[in-house]
């Protein structure tokens, strides 16, 4: 990144014994991903992205037996006009709390 500053990220991760790491990552194909603008003004710019942490062998965090869903992520930038930004993430769950995302600056 610019001025010699780096950021080094992970987001929200599970594991269990039969998948190992399910994480956003592991989709290499973007099938369950996905990024938009939802606003762009002099004011700031917002971009949300929805993810749905993965496998390697396709297998998805914490099926809901009955309804079928999963856990499914959103996270959102925010970007101001003098380069200062913030990400907010929110797991959207029926099962237990999964690893917390984790930001570190360089």
């Amino acid at each position: 990144m610019e001025n010699g500053i780096w950021m080094a990220d992970q987001s929200i991760e599970n594991f269990n014994g039969k998948d190992g790491c399910i994480e956003h990552m592991l989709d290499y194909h973007c099938r369950f991903s996905h990024v938009r603008i939802i606003e762009n003004t002099p004011a700031r710019v917002v971009v949300h992205w929805r993810y749905l942490p993965t496998s390697a062998n396709g297998n998805h965090s914490q099926v809901n037996p009955i309804s079928g869903w999963e856990d499914w992520v959103d996270e959102y930038y925010t970007f101001y006009p003098d380069q200062v930004g913030f990400r907010k993430v929110v797991l959207h769950s029926d099962g237990v709390a999964l690893w917390p995302e984790e930001v570190i600056a360089l």
